[in-house]
């Protein structure tokens, strides 16, 4: 992302970055990094993580730093975190962190997250910072979905004996699996002003799909 007069535009990694032609600053989102997962669906994250790490450093112009949006580790273990430091590290950049529920699922409910990236947090872990006249804030809440129809729940589903993922549409109460927008939905609200009070919570989207054995 790049921010030119207080104003956010993103971009992708689509082959060279173009972070070099504003004239504001830019940074980078990374997220669901999921160190320590080796399942199917993604067998070596590390190495995953790696290539990401690799194309930040490719980008021309250096970002003003990096935010990683939450699941840094699969299962919150001491080690998982330790690994994704040292790689995430690699990139040279300061980084700021929101957590991911998988961030969250240690013995301390958060607790190991926020000792490694909470120490200028404020109440259940939210905190601000500042860039170049831009205010950011960190929130808290955790938006945890379900089996979801990206190419990931595809893969998912697939690796759970699924030939294709809205096969499963019948057995949903809601009538379908998770698209993408029944998140985008709760995440815009949680980012507007409308929510004027709602901080430090997990929010779990899954339309009753936990009922289905697919939450």
């Amino acid at each position: 992302m790049f921010a030119n007069g207080g104003v956010p535009v993103s971009r992708a990694f689509l082959g060279t970055a173009q972070a070099a032609e504003t004239t504001g600053f830019s940074f980078v989102q990374i997220s669901d990094s999921h160190v320590g997962f080796n399942k199917p669906a993604n067998p070596h994250a590390d190495t995953t993580l790696m290539e990401a790490i690799g194309k930040v450093k490719a980008i021309p112009g250096k970002p003003a730093f990096m935010i990683h949006t939450g699941d840094i580790t699969h299962l919150s273990k001491p080690a998982e975190f330790d690994a994704a430091n040292q790689l995430i590290g690699g990139a040279g950049l300061d980084v700021h962190y929101v957590p991911g529920e998988h961030d969250l699922v240690d013995e301390g409910a958060g607790k190991a997250y926020l000792e490694r990236y909470g120490k200028n947090a404020k109440g259940a872990g939210w905190y601000s910072f500042d860039q170049s006249g831009v205010h950011f804030v960190g929130l808290v809440n955790v938006v945890a979905p379900p089996l979801t129809d990206t190419d990931m729940g595809q893969r998912l589903a697939k690796a759970r004996g699924v030939g294709a993922i809205h096969d499963l549409d019948k057995t949903m109460p809601f009538g379908h699996v998770c698209a993408p927008e029944d998140i985008a939905n709760v995440v815009r609200y949680l980012v507007s002003e409308r929510n004027t009070y709602v901080s430090g919570e997990k929010i779990t989207v899954h339309g009753a799909a936990d009922r289905a054995g697919f939450a």
